[in-house]
């Protein structure tokens, strides 16, 4: 399996930032904002106050600016998120056509008007998301929420907000700790919920219906990568029979995953083991794990996107379809 290497272009050629968008920057970079539909929101308005406060009159100039800083967030944040490359293509196409006219004022208002249609796009997707993940919940039923992600939490909250009282399994995920976030989420609502520690998810999945977990990036061969752990929780489902879905937006869908070349993996160190005596454990001893793993397309029941619930085989199709682009080989009728 390729592995994209991480790549941090020199920036000594980028224009200057205004103050507050190169603080909106660095917050990102440095992975203080957690979450990619964030991020991209954020990316959004340093875009604005970008070109807002811009003292170039040439569109054309302007525009160059623009996709300097767009390049530089594609080849780092975008190495790690491929939501966030996949946004900015979608924000910043035809941005050279209208830089022709040469008029910064023109630029202005396109970033303005596609910036404000992607976040209100985003938001009606998440919404969408919530709605067709709450309808493969029953009232009563007991479901498995395994790490945090906003979109399953979407779906848990919207069944809830329909009246379903559900049973809630929520792993403490301990790799990232992830599931206390849920657990906060899910507090205000009434529904049943039983906190459990990650050794019990096999068992807890028996009297499940559904398990749910998010994504961090989807690929071309229909799986997906997120949270390590993930991949358990999916054979352990498909073991008890238990329907495994993936609450997600398109935009995760990772294009250097058609061509075969999969993100980095990184060895992370985990902090939340507490024993005292793992502090005195010789160098030969590490207490880590992998950021992420991979969970292949034959363990997905199905993804529930914006486009309704899709099988692993229909996501590369609806990729191409949300960006405009059309597959390599694909016939086009005249």
């Amino acid at each position: 399996m390729p592995i994209a290497p991480l790549t941090y272009p020199d920036m000594s050629h980028l224009p200057n930032l205004p103050v507050k968008a190169l603080d909106i920057i660095q917050q990102i970079q440095s992975g203080q904002i957690l979450g990619a539909s964030r991020s991209i929101r954020l990316i959004n308005d340093a875009f604005c106050i970008q070109v807002d406060e811009s003292m170039e009159v040439s569109g054309n100039a302007l525009a160059e600016q623009v996709r300097s800083w767009a390049d530089y967030l594609v080849a780092t944040r975008g190495a790690l998120s491929p939501a966030v490359g996949n946004a900015i293509e979608i924000v910043l196409k035809g941005l050279e056509d209208i830089a022709l006219s040469d008029r910064a004022q023109d630029v202005q208002a396109f970033l303005h008007a596609k910036t404000e249609d992607y976040n209100q796009s985003s938001v009606e997707h998440i919404q969408k998301i919530a709605q067709y993940g709450a309808n493969l919940l029953h009232d009563g039923g007991t479901v498995l929420a395994y790490d945090y992600s906003s979109s399953v939490n979407a779906v848990l909250i919207r069944a809830a907000e329909e009246g379903k009282k559900l049973h809630i399994i929520i792993p403490e995920s301990r790799a990232l700790n992830g599931g206390l976030p849920i657990l906060r989420d899910m507090l205000p609502y009434d529904n049943n919920i039983t906190f459990t520690v990650d050794v019990a998810i096999g068992n807890e999945l028996k009297r499940c219906g559904a398990a749910l977990v998010g994504a961090e990036s989807l690929t071309g061969d229909g799986g997906f990568w997120t949270t390590v752990g993930t991949g358990s929780v999916a054979v352990l489902a498909r073991y008890h029979r238990v329907p495994f879905y993936v609450p997600t937006e398109l935009i995760k869908f990772d294009p250097r995953s058609i061509v075969g070349v999969y993100r980095q993996v990184t060895r992370a160190k985990l902090p939340i083991f507490d024993f005292q005596d793992l502090t005195q454990l010789p160098e030969r001893v590490r207490v880590e794990c992998d950021d992420l793993e991979f969970t292949p397309r034959t363990l997905v029941t199905g993804y529930i996107t914006e486009e309704g619930l899709l099988p692993p085989e229909a996501i590369l199709g609806a990729f191409h379809k949300m960006m405009g682009t059309i597959p390599t080989g694909t016939a086009v009728e005249s």
